[in-house]
């Protein structure tokens, strides 16, 4: 009994298929990932709590439905399963009497406030992030929220294309999800919006293949690559 319940092999959970790729009707609707949550495993003491170790993408195929609501068209979609997991410290955050009074006084719901700043690196790390974006463990030991690889419902919003969706967003504004990295800046946590790509000289000569961009205005932004467009 206690090896079945403990954190280690991640849990099926079902995912709505629109609520990663908002922009059509596929069939079918939902799909069956694996995840590791704190209802997918238990760890020793009430201090940790299960997350994934390790990630992989896959692609699944699913029809795309037209206005007549008929199948007609198939087309791969890529997802993340988590293929391990293991008990991580969870992360607490100490908010002193002059913010807490400070949020006391807001019209903004409890729920709502964003108690985690974006300017605080150390409370950023660890936490889930909001979907469709993915954790990725830092050298330092630290957490960000980024896009794999041609993904490209998380990659629309990185480039504030789109916004995260309203749970999504509240999840953010909440602290109880990492702020996302963004592309061309600083997320803004009051719309759920990364900013779009400015029109202006800053980003004129890196139109080929990917390279670095060390002029992010985001301080905690970890920058790797310019991706094209």
């Amino acid at each position: 009994m206690r090896s079945g319940a403990r954190c280690g092999v991640p849990r099926s959970q079902v995912v709505c298929v629109r609520d990663l790729y908002p922009d059509k009707e596929f069939l079918p609707r939902c799909t069956l990932l694996h995840r590791c949550t704190e209802t997918s495993g238990c760890c020793e003491n009430d201090t940790l709590q299960c997350s994934p170790k390790a990630m992989q993408e896959v692609a699944l195929h699913f029809y795309v439905l037209g206005n007549d609501h008929r199948s007609s068209d198939v087309e791969k979609l890529l997802f993340v399963n988590h293929t391990e997991c293991e008990c991580k410290p969870k992360r607490s955050l100490e908010i002193s009497t002059t913010t807490a009074s400070t949020i006391a006084t807001e019209a903004t719901p409890k729920e709502e406030v964003d108690q985690y700043p974006q300017g605080d690196q150390k409370y950023r790390k660890c936490r889930p992030c909001p979907s469709p974006f993915c954790i990725r463990e830092l050298e330092d030991g630290g957490c960000s929220c980024d896009c794999f690889d041609r993904h490209r419902p998380c990659i629309r919003v990185k480039r504030g294309r789109e916004a995260l969706p309203d749970s999504e967003r509240r999840c953010v504004l909440a602290g109880k999800c990492n702020v996302p990295d963004c592309e061309y800046g600083i997320y803004d946590p009051e719309n759920g919006r990364c900013p779009r790509r400015p029109d202006d000289e800053t980003f004129k000569g890196f139109e080929h293949g990917r390279r670095p961009y060390p002029n992010s205005k985001n301080p905690n932004h970890r920058w790797l690559y310019h991706e094209r467009d």
